[in-house]
């Protein structure tokens, strides 16, 4: 996975799709992991990241549009989201769910051996130059 994120449906319809598989799934992140992509991370049964990776969290941008009561039914969908997200990085790093509503207030980006060491990931990669034959 290398993706600046996006939109945030789309990404928990990748999300439910590789927990779904009944293959194990290994996620592997590279580059820039940001976003609604730091979710999809989540789906592996092992996660690996290189070295040289990012990974920014936060509680996104959000945008309405149309009368009162379709706003006010999208915040609550809004919210709902948000603490999904939360308790998702919870389960996955051990860290309470608080811990991660706190940093997804503004824009927390990790490097490499920080995404393993906050739970994020399961494993470093070290960037490998390959042998020639």
């Amino acid at each position: 996975i290398m993706s600046e994120g996006g939109d945030w449906h789309d990404a928990l319809g990748i999300y439910d799709r590789i927990k779904n598989s009944v293959c194990p799934t290994i996620t592997y992140g590279m580059g820039e992991i940001c976003s609604s992509a730091s979710v999809i991370f989540q789906a592996g049964d092992i996660r690996r990241v290189t070295q040289t990776a990012t990974m920014m969290i936060h509680d996104g941008d959000e945008g309405y549009s149309g009368d009162a009561k379709s706003y006010e039914a999208w915040a609550k969908v809004s919210r709902q989201s948000r603490v999904w997200m939360y308790e998702t990085y919870s389960k996955r790093s051990g860290q309470p769910k608080e811990f991660w509503e706190e940093l997804c207030q503004k824009d927390t980006i990790f490097w490499g051996k920080e995404i393993v060491t906050n739970g994020l990931a399961d494993e470093l990669v070290p960037v490998k130059k390959r042998k020639k034959k």
